[in-house]
């Protein structure tokens, strides 16, 4: 079993990659047009709230083990599963270009979220 702070180094790793990714990647890799990624302008600013909220709060419960979060395998799998109910249920509606904005918002602020919180918990101080 590996150590709880190497994994919290791994998680931030991890999720700044996908930031990156999600955020900046077509501006230094090829990309084709077809594929949006997020931009400042398009951003909704209370869904990346949400997202991040969401996201911190889940590390909190893991990294102080309420509920034998980080013990139990299915309430991990709840728990991470959850955003992704929450993104297919915005999506559902995507058919629109009204909700699609909300779907990737949601998702820069749970990956915004996770960053931020395992720079504080992870990296500077232990988890």
């Amino acid at each position: 079993m590996i150590p709880y702070r190497a994994y919290a180094i791994a998680d931030l790793v991890v999720h700044a990659v996908g930031l990156w990714l999600l955020v900046g990647a077509d501006r230094w890799l090829d990309i084709d047009s077809d594929v949006t990624t997020v931009s400042l302008e398009t951003a909704e600013l209370r869904w990346v709230l949400l997202g991040g909220a969401w996201a911190v709060g889940y590390r909190v419960l893991c990294d102080r083990d309420i509920w034998s979060l980080r013990r139990s395998k299915l309430r991990r799998v709840v728990g991470r599963g959850l955003p992704t109910v929450v993104s297919l249920a915005l999506g559902s509606n995507a058919k629109s270009d009204r909700t699609a904005p909300a779907v990737s918002s949601f998702g820069v602020g749970s990956i915004l979220g996770a960053v931020v919180y395992r720079i504080r918990y992870g990296l500077l101080e232990a988890p």
